[in-house]
């Protein structure tokens, strides 16, 4: 009986442990994924003419590939589209522009790898991106949405140990 009520507790700590290291995201993804889900698209079939000027990273390299990853923000069962210049990524990230299922412009964030975080403002989750600044530094930024745009609202340095803590 007490093996049983050991594996039960097991069990249960396993589970409550694999539930709380990921409660705060949504969903994760990065470039590569964007890449291996996307055709080549042409940066004027994707941003209307109005927007053009805001978005003069995707514009300004024509002959380049651009890669989307796609998700809903704001829970309106339409998707948002990441869209990214892959002449534009180094080691340490890429730029990405939301763009709204109806052409909306909902920001630019930079990142390598790209969390949807659970938190929401104005009905719109949060976005935390990952970025490397050289070999013993990196950045963690959080995003989040302003009523028009996302914003960044905080950007925190890890050196060291803290790098690998961040991907535990």
């Amino acid at each position: 009986m007490k093996k049983i009520n050991y594996f039960i507790l097991l069990i249960i700590l396993i589970v409550n442990y694999s539930l709380f290291a990921q409660n705060d995201i949504v969903k994760s993804f990065d470039f590569w994924d964007a890449k291996r889900d996307t055709l080549f698209i042409q940066s004027n079939d994707i941003i209307p003419d109005w927007q053009i000027n805001k978005t003069n990273f995707l514009c300004d390299f024509q002959d380049s590939s651009i890669y989307s990853y796609q998700f809903d923000l704001n829970n309106n069962n339409l998707q948002e589209h990441f869209y990214t210049n892959e002449f534009l990524c180094g080691s340490g990230g890429c730029p990405w522009l939301i763009i709204g299922e109806n052409g909306e412009y909902f920001g630019e964030i930079f990142g390598k790898i790209i969390k949807v975080l659970k938190s929401q403002s104005l009905g719109f989750y949060a976005i935390e991106t990952y970025e490397r600044n050289g070999a013993e530094s990196s950045f963690v930024t959080t995003y989040k949405f302003d009523g028009k745009v996302y914003k960044k609202i905080s950007c925190k340095e890890l050196k060291g140990l803290e790098i690998e803590n961040y991907f535990k």
